[in-house]
């Protein structure tokens, strides 16, 4: 969740600096986003494979499946623009790419506060079912 928070921040200021004039910095903001965001996505992987219920597993394997979508949009964004020695601003195709990656981090959060509902959700209920369940409720 860090590394996502940490990406996001860098895609973010990469955007204030390129809309802002300084496009080399915009430039240099998204190539240290790359391997954050390939960092994050590794971490949703591993959350995945250390989840134990269905629910989990579902929002684990999303949470993982956006962060290479990610990963994918933002080497799309450093591959249309032209690099820091041109100075010159990114392009519609990384500026279309750039708006969907910050989508997906945004669903990313979504599904993080659906999945974190849903757990808890989840543990009330089986507390509840494990209450009812014993011997002295039953009337044995």
């Amino acid at each position: 969740m860090i590394a996502r928070a940490f990406a996001l921040t860098l895609l973010i200021a990469a955007s204030l600096a390129d809309s802002s004039g300084a496009h080399s910095a915009g430039f240099y903001f998204l190539l240290a986003a790359v391997p954050v965001i390939g960092m994050g996505g590794l971490m949703a992987f591993g959350n995945l494979a250390d989840t134990r219920e269905l629910g989990g597993k579902i929002v684990a394997g999303a949470q993982a499946l956006l962060s290479f979508f990610a990963l994918a949009l933002a080497i799309v964004i450093i591959g249309s623009n032209s690099g820091p020695l041109l100075d010159v601003p990114v392009p519609a195709l990384g500026v279309s790419a750039l708006g969907a990656c910050l989508g997906v981090f945004a669903f990313q959060a979504v599904l993080g506060v659906i999945g974190r509902t849903l757990h808890r959700q989840l543990q009330l209920y089986a507390r509840a079912g494990e209450d009812f369940a014993t011997a002295e409720h039953i009337g044995l």
